[in-house]
């Protein structure tokens, strides 16, 4: 990548980069995740405080979740990560003979539909499920999130979805009769950054 990583390996972050696309793939309606630079937000939020559960509660004891609660995990979620990528690889190893990136698009899909279903094993005694619930989730805010973050490369994951980015108010649109299309905006504009 043109930006330095954080977290990733290079190896990791290919990966990472061909799983995302698969989970956000391009299409008529614009670019898949790898094209918005979704990896990149991933590594930049794994390496950040988040990515060591910094601000979590994490004493136990550990419970069997109810239905209605969140996955009570011990894993940190870098090693999560790490480890779930590594699973996806010994998993397409052990199914196709070959490492997730070098299979075909299908292919992918069944092995992330697998971690999807639970059905890939464990990652350290957690559900494969618990690592493709935080795949997707970080694949959706790397394609939406607010550039500055690393992802949305030139908002064109807002752009997609007609979404005007962050204004600091919109007095003069919410009068209109018609509907107001905007240009997005990113923070770093305010800033007075490109």
């Amino acid at each position: 990548p043109n930006v330095a990583l954080m977290f990733f390996t290079p190896d990791e972050y290919q990966t990472t980069n061909a799983a995302v696309e698969r989970i956000f793939p391009e299409g008529e309606n614009g670019p898949g995740a790898m094209e918005l630079n979704a990896a990149i937000y991933i590594d930049h939020q794994l390496a950040s405080q988040w990515g060591v559960n910094a601000k979590d509660y994490r004493l136990g004891p550990f419970y069997k979740p109810e239905p209605t609660q969140g996955e009570q995990i011990k894993l940190l979620r870098q090693d999560l990560f790490r480890l779930g990528l590594k699973r996806l690889d010994n998993y397409s190893n052990e199914n196709y003979e070959r490492q997730f990136l070098d299979l075909e698009a299908g292919e992918q899909d069944d092995v992330l539909a697998a971690f999807e279903e639970g059905k890939a094993g464990s990652i350290s005694g957690v559900s494969t499920t618990e690592f493709f619930k935080l795949l997707r989730q970080l694949t959706l805010e790397g394609v939406y999130a607010d550039p500055m973050y690393g992802g949305n490369k030139e908002m064109l994951g807002w752009e997609m979805r007609k979404y005007p980015g962050t204004r600091m108010g919109y007095i003069n649109e919410i009068q209109q009769k018609d509907f107001v299309e905007l240009e997005p905006n990113s923070l770093q504009s305010h800033m007075g950054h490109s």
